[in-house]
């Protein structure tokens, strides 16, 4: 079994952290064990670690697709838009059909203010992946956003229908239906991750 390899471990993600760090030591050139600890430190919310470990991991590997995407993730919660960017497009130029990494970018330029960058990147998302709901509500939020609330309803309502649990999409739809398109991310203050 390779180091890391145990999902009851993964459960208790310290206890990951020590036996992959135990793994690294024994095998400091693998992409993979720092990727895994990368992880690991991620989902402890210990940002700066994951990412000095997908650092290493693309440094060994630079073709590392989840590597770059997941330090993407990383900096994406540190609040770096930019570095989430150039990562997200790394993994797009790496892995061209990444439906997830076009609507992680879409997330990132929105939140920059680049709304006609970030539709793209969810429109291509959903050409990848039609019936991806999350792609089609965060587009919906862009749309209202530039005053195209009927664009914006009927992919709120394509949202609900691929996901009728994504209750922001029916919020946000009930909301451009009740102000005539004001965007619901300024009544509200709600933006979804």
């Amino acid at each position: 079994m390779n180091p890391g390899d145990d999902t009851q471990n993964w459960a208790d993600y310290g206890g990951a952290i020590d036996d992959l760090t135990q793994a690294i030591e024994d095998n400091p050139d693998s992409a993979l064990l720092h990727y895994r600890r990368g992880l690991a430190l991620y989902y402890t919310g210990q940002y700066d670690s994951a990412i000095a470990d997908y650092d290493r991991a693309i440094e060994l590997d630079p073709a590392f697709r989840d590597a770059w995407f997941d330090r993407g993730q990383a900096w994406h919660e540190k609040g770096d838009n930019f570095a989430a960017i150039a990562d997200w497009t790394e993994v797009v130029r790496l892995d061209p059909a990444s439906d997830d990494a076009f609507r992680q970018r879409g997330l990132a330029l929105m939140r920059i203010k680049q709304t006609d960058a970030a539709l793209s990147d969810w429109s291509r998302t959903l050409e990848l992946n039609p019936e991806h709901a999350l792609a089609r509500f965060h587009r919906g939020n862009a749309h209202v956003a530039i005053d195209r609330p009927d664009l914006a309803a009927s992919d709120f309502d394509k949202a609900i229908a691929a996901d009728p649990q994504l209750t922001m999409a029916r919020f946000n739809r009930a909301l451009i239906s009740s102000r005539g398109g004001e965007d619901p991310m300024t009544r509200s203050g709600i933006w979804m991750k």
